[in-house]
């Protein structure tokens, strides 16, 4: 679950607009830790928004993997040329 307070008008329309439109809504999730604001610390992650609620003041919304089901296990292709050691 995700919840922004404070989200001006301007962001509540574009959010009305595209629930509205039925368009998939994506989240990218950037993880930072308080003593280094300069970049993320992780890998930004895509999520596809499941839920949305805005209202006067803030917003609500769950987020969930996008097609987690169809996705290959593991989530890497290991091929011979990114890991030569692979390869015979």
């Amino acid at each position: 679950m995700v919840r922004l307070d404070g989200v001006s008008r301007e962001i509540i329309e574009q959010l009305d607009l595209a629930i509205e439109s039925n368009q998939k809504i994506t989240l990218l999730y950037r993880a930072y830790i308080s003593t280094d604001l300069t970049a993320p610390q992780n890998t930004p992650k895509s999520l596809d928004l499941i839920y949305v609620r805005p209202d006067v003041f803030s917003v609500e919304a769950r987020a969930a993997l996008p097609n987690a089901a169809n996705r290959p296990f593991p989530f890497e292709d290991y091929t011979a040329r990114r890991f030569p050691g692979l390869a015979g």
